[in-house]
């Protein structure tokens, strides 16, 4: 999975569609926001999401992309080493000193808001 993600493989058969669903959504929203439609917040839905959770993407993607421009603008360095991949490390020794699984937490959080 770290692997499809390095590479920005969101087609990756290691997660369920319902996985991938989100942030191919959230992907648009960042790389090209104008282009959003009701017909992706729909799809999206289909795959097993709320509408409140797809919302919540939606600002999401749209903040980070926004912090991420200023920081550039202001020619802030990452705060990673190796930047994306530099981040990609700090999850996954977070992920071995809590034991817990990526996006299962917030899978749960989301189940119990929505």
């Amino acid at each position: 999975m770290i692997c499809a993600l390095q590479h920005g493989d969101l087609n990756a058969q290691l997660c369920t569609s319902a996985e991938l669903a989100l942030p191919k959504f959230a992907a648009k929203v960042n790389a090209n926001s104008s282009a959003v439609v009701r017909a992706d917040v729909e799809t999206t839905m289909h795959a097993g999401w709320t509408e409140a959770q797809v919302e919540e993407t939606a600002h999401i993607a749209a903040l980070f992309a926004a912090f991420n421009r200023i920081a550039n603008g202001f020619g802030l360095p990452s705060p990673y080493q190796d930047g994306l991949l530099g981040q990609i490390r700090l999850n996954l020794r977070i992920r071995d000193i809590t034991g817990a699984e990526p996006g299962k937490r917030l899978r749960k959080f989301h189940q119990r808001r929505g």
